[in-house]
């Protein structure tokens, strides 16, 4: 069963919220010792007691969602959502940030050299 989902774009950066509008605190961290150019926000409470309940992830911009990491996303145990708002349904958070790499441009594509 998918999750309902929200999508926040500002300027390149990109965040899916698990549970918009429910207040939960918050910790960044990663699924694994990788560095990740995502962070992934897990609940805080939970987290201190060895639980991951994720709540969303962030992309600093969408520069930073390539095919690599878009395959190593699909390989994380993440909950499949709805983000109705952008005609996605029962997807992965990885087929979210692929619409969002589509849909979305970065914050440098506007720079002038």
């Amino acid at each position: 069963m998918a999750i309902v989902a929200g999508i926040y774009y500002d300027d390149g950066l990109v965040a899916v919220d698990v549970y918009p509008g429910v207040p939960k605190a918050g910790v960044m961290s990663f699924p694994d010792e990788r560095s990740w150019p995502f962070d992934f926000n897990y609940d805080d409470w939970k987290l201190a007691d060895g639980e991951r309940e994720f709540l969303g992830i962030v992309v600093l911009d969408v520069s930073l969602i390539t095919d690599y990491w878009l395959a190593e996303l699909d390989k994380v145990d993440l909950p499949r959502v709805n983000v109705p708002e952008s005609g996605l349904f029962d997807v992965t958070i990885a087929d979210v940030l692929r619409w969002a790499r589509q849909t979305y441009p970065s914050r440098y594509s506007s720079a002038t050299a």
